[in-house]
């Protein structure tokens, strides 16, 4: 049942950092490209490049940007916080994993299907994101 809590989770997380992508007039912002660590823990990082995002040793998938927003799709979440192989595992992957309970499985299911989007500005060297699931929370970040 260790395995259970993890993956619950590391779900929790993916939920909190958003998650899904928008209409085809969204593009990306180059500005975003490049690793950028947590101001309060350095080893956690979030890396962009054209498009595609991983948070480090935890989820990675796709982003849009429209104007000073940014929508994030997770594709794949990483193994060893769910207590799982060092490895990305897809939705359908960690579905198929045996002794899944029904609601393991739609937690699953609702943490790659959750969307959130999150407002961003970047001054500096400075990336500051304040997700729509909880504003009263900035994250800010520093670039690499």
């Amino acid at each position: 049942m260790k395995n259970t809590k993890l993956l619950f989770a590391a779900l929790a997380i993916a939920l909190v950092f958003g998650l899904a992508s928008c209409g085809s007039k969204d593009s990306t912002d180059p500005a975003l490209n490049g690793t950028w660590a947590s101001a309060d823990d350095p080893e956690d990082s979030i890396t962009f490049n054209n498009g595609t995002f991983e948070v480090k040793r935890q989820m990675k998938g796709t982003y849009t940007t429209s104007g000073n927003k940014i929508t994030m799709t997770m594709t794949h979440m990483w193994g060893t916080p769910m207590g799982l192989d060092a490895k990305w595992y897809s939705k359908s992957e960690l579905l198929a994993l045996p002794g899944l309970t029904d609601d393991l499985k739609e937690i699953i299911n609702e943490g790659f299907a959750t969307q959130e989007k999150a407002t961003y500005s970047i001054s500096g060297s400075t990336l500051t994101i304040t997700s729509d699931f909880n504003p009263d929370s900035p994250e800010t970040l520093i670039k690499q």
